[in-house]
């Protein structure tokens, strides 16, 4: 928020309310998870489901950041793709909801699908930046960090997500956390980096 006025007209206004949404919907995640008294759904066998909640964000999230590309995005025809990943990811949400049940479980496809989705079209604005922008500009750009973040994380998590679900003994916990630390140091460095006139 110190840095706020850097980036207040911008494409990324509502990120600080993201980037709070993000940080009580984990508190709430870990209350229900370890407090008997903090449960959303009454049953024994789902007493710390945090199912509900993670869809719910995820489904903002990757909907967030596809209207983020979208702006950010210089070709049409990337912003027709778009249109398309969207229309996909609302129809792996209603599928993957009728195989799971999204009050109580993680609807794992339709998270995949965005994780690789978001993956992509940031790997798309970083080429383009790459192509317009000088090496000064770039590092003071908010969305070159933000995009590079993106990809730390969602890239490599997409296959976590899968482990963590499917094959227990190939989540690694610590390669979790890893990896949310780097998404948000990236994140951290562009809002001290960032400048107006970087931004495009």
């Amino acid at each position: 928020m110190i840095h706020y006025r850097k980036y207040f007209d911008t494409i990324f206004k509502y990120f600080p309310i993201f980037l709070a949404y993000t940080f009580f919907n984990e508190l709430l995640g870990y209350l229900i998870y370890n407090f008997e008294d903090f449960q959303l759904i009454y049953q024994p066998a789902y007493s710390q489901s945090t199912g509900l909640i993670y869809n719910i964000y995820y489904f903002f999230f990757f909907s967030f950041f596809l209207k983020v590309y979208y702006d950010l995005l210089i070709h049409l025809k990337f912003r027709r793709l778009i249109g398309y990943l969207f229309l996909v990811f609302i129809i792996l949400n209603v599928v993957n909801s009728y195989y799971s049940n999204p009050l109580k479980e993680s609807l794992v496809f339709a998270f995949v699908f965005g994780c690789l989705s978001i993956s992509v079209l940031a790997f798309i604005h970083l080429k383009e930046i790459y192509t317009t922008q000088n090496i000064t500009l770039r590092k003071h750009n908010l969305a070159y960090w933000i995009s590079l973040g993106i990809i730390i994380f969602h890239l490599p998590y997409s296959a976590l997500k899968l482990f963590r679900v499917y094959y227990v003994n190939l989540y690694s916990p610590h390669l979790h956390y890893l990896l949310i630390v780097f998404m948000y140091l990236l994140f951290s460095i562009g809002f001290f980096k960032c400048s107006r006139k970087a931004f495009r």
